[in-house]
């Protein structure tokens, strides 16, 4: 696999306020990242499923209509809060009866391969909750898929057997049992998936770097991370 890049360049964030809606392929793989998270707060709101999607696209056709990026300063902030406080206001104003005239009309402004399963109201006990929570399982699902295009790539040799270990322990004698299999030692299997679990440490990072201005937010979003793992 590469080695991980390290410098912070400039990013899908930074791009989009630099320039706003003049690069929308930036802003539309932003907003694919964090469909998810804002759908589950609407759930969350009170919403049926239904109306959650409408509310969820209701926003992010608004978002690029309104210009709600035009007021944002290129130099700061992370596009999870700047996104979080923007769904909160417009939540506060919208209103069900005009979003459900709307509904069939006009074009869908994130096209979206399948809409995800409401999330799991029990499990969180606040909207801003549920929000981390599936802004964590969609970060850490896009860290996956570039962790495994990258292995895809470089022809890394079983991947398919070690990636469960990127977030479980081997069970006693899992590794022996896997030696036959793979062709490795014991040793050499706890080193393959030592180099997969940091690579993959790298892809999160990188697909958080792509949402925020500078490498400390990194390191902050980072934190928030691990406590909504936690």
């Amino acid at each position: 696999m590469p080695e991980p890049d390290r410098q912070f360049h400039t990013t899908r964030w930074s791009v989009v306020l630099a320039a706003g809606e003049e690069q929308p392929q930036a802003l539309e793989t932003l907003c694919r990242a964090y469909w998810g998270p804002l759908y589950a707060y609407a759930c969350w709101r009170g919403n049926t499923a239904e109306e959650a999607r409408d509310l969820t696209q209701e926003f992010f056709a608004k978002l690029l209509e309104k210009k709600w990026l035009d007021g944002v300063k290129p130099e700061g902030g992370k596009f999870r809060s700047f996104l979080l406080t923007a769904m909160q206001r417009f939540l506060i104003t919208a209103y069900q009866h005009s979003i459900a005239q709307k509904r069939g009309g006009g074009a869908v402004p994130i096209a979206l391969d399948e809409i995800p399963e409401p999330p799991a109201l029990g499990q969180c006990d606040s909207p801003e909750a549920a929000f981390d929570r599936q802004w964590a399982r969609t970060l850490l699902e896009r860290a996956h898929g570039r962790l495994r295009a990258e292995a895809t790539l470089a022809r890394v040799q079983h991947f398919d057997m070690l990636e469960r270990f990127l977030s479980t322990e081997p069970a006693p004698g899992e590794y022996e049992a896997l030696s036959a299999k793979l062709g490795l030692g014991r040793n050499g299997i706890a080193a393959a998936v030592r180099r997969l679990r940091l690579r993959f440490r790298d892809c999160v990072r990188a697909e958080i770097s792509e949402t925020v201005a500078t490498p400390a937010d990194v390191d902050e979003e980072m934190r928030a991370l691990l406590e909504v793992l936690a």
